[in-house]
């Protein structure tokens, strides 16, 4: 096959089957009241680009546990976006792990 005819093949494929982009975000919980008022304002914006889904941030340690938990809830409840918690495990043993797995 010579480099024009690949070329309209190509051309015609892309035409034929256009491939579904899928997209995904992934968010740090915010640390003020402030910065999650514009988190809130920016997650309303992306709704439409119908992401498949969103991770938020699960901190090393824990250290944003409740702030997560309570995000990935709401991110679910009003938007029906499908949010998981993206966990960090360096540091935890297995049962820590698990222990923070059964509450979600």
């Amino acid at each position: 096959m010579n480099n024009k005819n690949a070329a309209s093949r190509i051309s015609r494929l892309t035409r034929e089957k256009k491939p579904k982009i899928e997209l995904s975000f992934e968010f740090f919980p915010p640390k003020t009241e402030v910065s999650e008022a514009r988190f809130w304002a920016s997650l309303e914006k992306l709704v439409p680009l119908n992401p498949r889904f969103v991770s938020v941030t699960y901190g090393a340690g824990g250290s944003t546990r409740e702030r997560t938990l309570r995000m990935v809830s709401r991110i679910t409840q009003e938007t029906g976006i499908n949010a998981a918690a993206h966990l960090t495990c360096v540091g935890a043993s297995r049962g820590e792990v698990e222990d923070v797995v059964r509450g979600f």
